[in-house]
């Protein structure tokens, strides 16, 4: 097996054990907390290897930076708020949709063209990712909408009603 290869599937894992582990911290504490603490990790980890490589953590456009590190928050706010709100599956559903996000987005901001345009004419590298996202929509659109802690999600699969005593 190549190194990469192994490496991506290492990485995949290291993923899906996180999101078990603030699903499971995410039951006695919240989630702000826990990006708080990762991002302190992240920090040490990845200070002490820019310091090892000599390079300089600021990068050469520190604004760009700040956005960067903005937007991160913000994004990994919404996953860790997902993971510990919503039932798991229903946050690795919200998750697999980035690509298609990122790919919708980057038609549109990129190529310069009207949204309207960009949803009628995709382009043939995202057309696999809407081919995909219409078989999820398709088959979530008969299942009603539940509300659990105050989040709606169309993704649910019906529960039972419990028992009458």
């Amino acid at each position: 097996m190549q190194r990469g290869a192994l490496m991506m599937m290492l990485s995949a894992l290291a993923f899906s054990v996180m999101t078990v582990l603030v699903k499971l911290a995410g039951e006695r504490l919240p989630s702000q907390e826990l990006v708080v603490a990762r991002a302190i990790v992240s920090l040490v980890l990845s200070w002490s290897l820019l310091r090892r490589a000599g390079v300089s953590p600021w990068g050469h456009d520190k604004r760009w930076l700040w956005i960067r590190g903005a937007l991160g928050f913000a994004g990994l706010s919404c996953v860790y708020g997902a993971v510990t709100h919503l039932p798991l599956a229903e946050a690795t559903i919200l998750q697999y949709l980035y690509p298609a996000i990122t790919a919708l987005l980057a038609g549109v901001f990129l190529a310069k063209r009207s949204l309207a345009e960009s949803l009628q004419q995709p382009p043939p590298a995202w057309r696999g990712s809407c081919s995909s996202h219409g078989r999820l929509s398709s088959s979530t659109a008969s299942r009603r909408h539940s509300i659990r802690s105050g989040w709606a999600s169309p993704c649910a699969v019906p529960r039972a009603a419990p028992p009458h005593t």
